[in-house]
């Protein structure tokens, strides 16, 4: 059985919020900011992966901006990329993932 790409972005993007550098803030998904280097998408999807196979994640904050009227609010842009660990092939690969934070 395939899972959906979106879902394996969904448990990336929880594991990412049990990281120490996130444990004392509150994230909210801001919104998909498309990459100019592909068109203005977001993500690709190049490999598949079976329920139950293990991933190996990689995030990278590729931008952060604060917001004017609030000190202690920032946004940030983090990039993912996933590998299947049985063969260490990338299967997604999602830029420009906005992130509102507050520590």
């Amino acid at each position: 059985m395939l899972l959906p790409g979106r879902a394996i972005i969904a448990r990336a993007e929880g594991e990412m919020t049990r990281l120490d550098i996130f444990s004392n803030c509150v994230m909210l998904l801001y919104g998909m900011d498309g990459d100019p280097t592909w068109d203005n998408r977001n993500t690709r999807f190049i490999g598949e992966v079976d329920a139950g196979e293990e991933l190996e994640v990689e995030y990278t904050i590729s931008d952060k901006k604060g917001e004017e009227n609030y000190e202690k609010y920032g946004i940030l842009s983090i990039d993912f990329k996933i590998k299947r660990l049985r063969d260490n092939k990338t299967v997604i690969i999602s830029r420009r993932n906005l992130y509102r934070i507050k520590k």
